[in-house]
């Protein structure tokens, strides 16, 4: 079993909402079928978390295709209100990206792992630069994380979860402890 899933404990119809609504969010519409079948549950069972959490608001119905309702926008807002610093930033990355004509992102750490805070993309950036929004990846496997993880000791590296997230992902703590220190030269 993974540390990641040692860790989780709690409620587990709580868990079981926030998968509902991450799989209508990444599909970008759910539907009874496919929350029966991605969660193995029972239709009917599936049919209660949709309907329960479009009675309260967070998803909408369009025929039988469930979508995240628009409340969940006031939770964007409210977390980036927490980050006061976003003010500063986003003009920088603007400027810089216009310069280079490239997408520039800003990711911050929270909980050890990298969020994708902010995107400003230049005149040549690429259609698919990365990551979206709120969407997490581990600090060993993202240039930006890697620039995090210059800034703190070398003993957290020895804290990380060294799992592959690509191909090219480095899970060797020894080629990661060199490759840090290169990014802070």
């Amino acid at each position: 079993m993974s540390e990641t899933k040692q860790r989780l404990g709690g409620i587990k119809t709580a868990r079981r909402v926030f998968d509902v609504l991450e799989l209508a969010q990444n599909k970008n519409g759910v539907t009874r079928s496919d929350i029966a079948e991605e969660l193995d549950v029972a239709r009917s069972t599936a049919h209660d978390y949709l309907t329960t959490l479009e009675e309260v608001g967070y998803l909408v119905r369009e025929d039988e295709q469930f979508y995240l309702g628009l409340r969940f926008l006031r939770y964007g807002d409210a977390a980036q209100e927490q980050l006061d610093y976003l003010d500063s930033i986003t003009p920088t990355l603007e400027q810089y990206a216009q310069k280079s004509g490239e997408a520039l992102w800003y990711v911050a750490e929270e909980a050890g792992e990298g969020i994708y805070v902010v995107e400003k993309k230049g005149s040549q950036a690429a259609q698919m630069t990365g990551g979206k929004v709120g969407e997490k990846v581990p600090l060993h496997a993202s240039a930006a994380g890697k620039v995090i993880l210059a800034d703190q000791p070398d003993v957290r590296l020895e804290e990380l979860d060294l799992s592959a997230f690509t191909q090219e992902t480095i899970t060797d703590r020894e080629t990661l402890r060199k490759e840090i220190h290169a990014v802070r030269e």
